[in-house]
């Protein structure tokens, strides 16, 4: 991991050129400008929820680990999901976690954009990426499947997480890592491409008409920006918070004692990409619907899916609780970045933390959901339990969470268009 190829570094550079965000939040701003998505697997056993009243809830055992972040919360029951056949539930599930759509039966998979590419989409600009995925042995073998893929660039354009946090990290830090007489032959032929293709555009403007003159000049300064993101060294230091792992990509991606060590460093480069402006946008997938993995210490030698269908409840809780507290060390990373206004990394970061059934049955109600960041005075209204007796859509929490990050025409997702289905939660607002 100390030296690169030059194949390697082209194809990082063309991946991952490097330009931080302006860090500090404009005082008058109300809305989160990152949004991070988490996934665990199989829901939560009966018991997780808090108990007493809207804000003045006493934390469950299962949500113990996320006492320091209660007034940064809300936790979230009722929702119903998008399973429909409780044979195809994992995936279902997962197909309309954050899309809303069904498996569509020719692709086998979801048949929409799933809501962080939405938001991408409009937030992304003047980033390196517009959105970046990360899993924790989120694969099934290796082949993306409808109880593993989350994330879709579109109809029937699964998005594969990468496992490998080594494999991350050299894509997105890729320039950082070169020693400087690679760097700076790398820059001079990446100039001198950009310099071609700069003079072949100006060729043929003078070939088209008017509009296309237009989608050229279009092009030109998007060749302009790519090529300013590519030459600007500023905010390596990034790359030196992240101390490689010393494993093989294939035992990263497979071995389940290796899982807590995965996901440590994967949250990590998540909250560096965020924190150091590479993205707006980004997902941590924590293993898959159907999982194997066996956590050291948590769930002995049977698979997280199995121990949901079949084991006791004290094995339930044992996984539940190991989620939890990841995700406290997620929200605790991203409050460790503190800017120089007073804020942090969590107040302007909207996470939500999801999956895809109630509990391990494949029932789709009520799916439990965390909603945490995006600061005090931001679209949500923090430090509260809610349990939603309407039975909302999980999609309308979906929507709410679009509408916070100022994509506002955003009314419903998938197939779930349905009166009832469509629109913003207002309960959920400040």
């Amino acid at each position: 991991m100390t030296r690169l190829s030059r194949r390697a570094l082209v194809r990082g550079a063309a991946l991952a050129p490097f330009v931080p965000l302006t860090l500090r939040r404009a005082s008058a701003a109300k809305r989160p400008t990152r949004l991070l998505l988490v996934y665990h697997p199989n829901g939560l056993e009966l018991g997780w929820a808090p108990t007493g009243g809207e804000t003045d809830f006493k934390l469950s055992p299962v949500l113990e680990a996320l006492a320091p972040f209660r007034n940064k919360l809300v936790i979230a029951s009722g929702f119903q999901g998008g399973i429909q056949n409780e044979v195809q539930g994992h995936g279902e599930g997962m197909t309309s976690l954050w899309t809303g759509s069904r498996i569509v039966k020719d692709s086998d998979f979801a048949g929409a954009a799933s809501i962080d590419q939405i938001i991408a989409a409009r937030v992304g600009a003047g980033t390196s990426f517009r959105s970046l995925e990360f899993g924790v042995q989120s694969q099934s073998g290796n082949m993306l499947s409808n109880t593993s893929a989350m994330i879709y660039a579109g109809p029937g354009r699964p998005v594969q997480p990468e496992d490998d946090p080594n494999k991350m990290f050299e894509r997105v830090f890729a320039t950082a890592l070169a020693d400087p007489t690679a760097l700076q032959r790398l820059r001079a032929e990446q100039k001198s491409v950009f310099d071609l293709v700069r003079g072949q555009l100006s060729e043929i403007r003078g070939h088209y008409g008017t509009a296309d003159r237009r989608l050229l000049d279009q092009h030109q300064q998007f060749l302009a920006e790519i090529e300013a993101r590519a030459t600007d060294p500023s905010g390596m230091a990034c790359a030196k918070q992240y101390t490689p792992h010393m494993r093989t990509t294939a035992d990263a991606r497979t071995q389940s004692r290796l899982f807590p060590e995965m996901a440590r460093l994967q949250v990590d480069l998540a909250t560096l990409s965020l924190a150091c402006g590479l993205t707006r946008v980004a997902s941590v997938q924590y293993t898959h619907s159907t999982s194997n993995t066996t956590i050291p210490g948590v769930n002995g030698t049977i698979g997280i899916h199995g121990v949901m269908h079949t084991r006791t409840r004290e094995e339930k809780v044992s996984i539940n609780k190991w989620f939890v507290g990841e995700l406290a060390y997620l929200l605790g990373k991203l409050e460790g970045h503190r800017f120089a206004d007073g804020t942090t990394l969590l107040d302007e970061t909207l996470v939500v933390w999801g999956t895809e059934m109630a509990v391990g049955n494949h029932l789709n109600y009520p799916i439990p959901f965390v909603v945490a960041g995006g600061g005090q005075s931001g679209y949500f209204k923090l430090g509260r339990w809610m349990n939603l007796a309407s039975r909302p859509r999980h999609t309308r929490l979906l929507v709410s969470v679009a509408q916070a990050m100022g994509v506002e025409d955003v009314q419903g997702l998938g197939d779930f268009q349905g009166d009832g289905d469509r629109g913003a939660l207002e309960e959920l607002r400040q």
